[in-house]
């Protein structure tokens, strides 16, 4: 073997060896488990070691390759991390993504350790967006008055005496979803009680009858087990809409709510969303119609999810 090709050899032998140093040393990414993702105090200890906005980062991509619930929950944690940390100072370092859950978070703190609606209620107006502000008051409301049925309907007061606007995603919305899901008492407390569902709806009026039945979708899709093909729950729940007695804004409004659930699949396009709409409802022009807007609103309400 001549002198050249001994030199090339050891030169291809060293770099092997350095390519498979630099791959068995080089950093791996953390994976977090549900558990730890839903735990506050996962984020205090990043929060605390790396700095608040290091933290963030990291809450962004632990959570990208997660379900809209999970990624939801989990910005409800962050959120819950970031005020133990800095109070209501802690809001700068939340975002919109996942449809507000971190923002949800800390404004609904701010207002359970205050226990003043008026002053809360005041801050939204500075807020780019308020109907994200009130409806993270709509979740503290419900969890101040209490989560039975009395609680509930004290908390829709609410909503009505700080004069928040009636739109079905605001405050109404907030204490609906909170009455059902308990974001704030922490994750996975307790399986949502749909059983009174409808009955519930029904007995409102307005637009809290509106947020019900827009609620009530969602509750139906976490009655469907996992499948394969991400389209077929919301035929499914789609033929629940349609089923609904009595009012055809009823039947509307759950299908507003199937483009709410259809819109929070952050990991598909948007425009794949879209047509998601078309293929459920392609024979119900007023339900599509209802459907593909809600996704529409999901950029100017809370951004795109990420």
């Amino acid at each position: 073997m001549s002198k050249r090709t001994v030199v090339m050899v050891l030169i291809l032998i060293a770099g092997a060896i350095f390519a498979v140093q630099q791959n068995f040393f080089a950093p791996t990414e953390r994976v977090y488990g549900q558990e730890e993702l839903f735990d506050v105090l996962t984020w205090q200890d990043l929060i605390d070691g790396d700095g608040a906005d290091a933290a963030r980062e990291e809450y962004l991509r632990a959570t990208k390759p997660v379900t809209p619930a999970e990624q939801h929950i989990t910005a409800h944690a962050f959120g819950r991390a970031l005020y133990e940390r800095f109070g209501a100072e802690g809001l700068r370092y939340c975002g919109l993504e996942y449809t507000g859950g971190c923002i949800h978070e800390m404004i609904a703190r701010d207002f359970l350790d205050k226990e003043d609606p008026l002053s809360s209620a005041s801050q939204c107006a500075d807020f780019a967006t308020p109907i994200a502000c009130e409806h993270s008051l709509g979740h503290g409301f419900i969890a101040f008055y209490g989560y039975e049925e009395e609680g509930l309907r004290q908390a829709l007061a609410m909503c009505a005496d700080i004069g928040a606007e009636e739109l079905i995603h605001g405050c109404t919305y907030g204490v609906i979803m909170e009455y059902y899901f308990r974001n704030l008492q922490g994750p996975l407390v307790s399986e949502p009680d749909d059983s009174n569902a409808y009955e519930l709806c029904d007995s409102f009026e307005g637009v809290a009858r509106r947020s019900c039945f827009y609620n009530i979708s969602t509750l139906w899709f976490l009655r469907i087990e996992d499948d394969a093909d991400i389209e077929r729950p919301f035929f499914r729940i789609a033929e629940k809409c349609w089923a609904l007695p009595d009012k055809e804004s009823d039947r509307e409004d759950c299908a507003r709510g199937v483009g709410r659930s259809i819109g929070s699949l952050g990991t598909i396009a948007r425009e794949r969303r879209i047509q998601m709409c078309n293929d459920v409802y392609a024979v119900e022009p007023i339900y599509l119609q209802a459907c593909t807007e809600t996704i529409k609103q999901f950029r100017s309400l809370w951004g795109e999810l990420r």
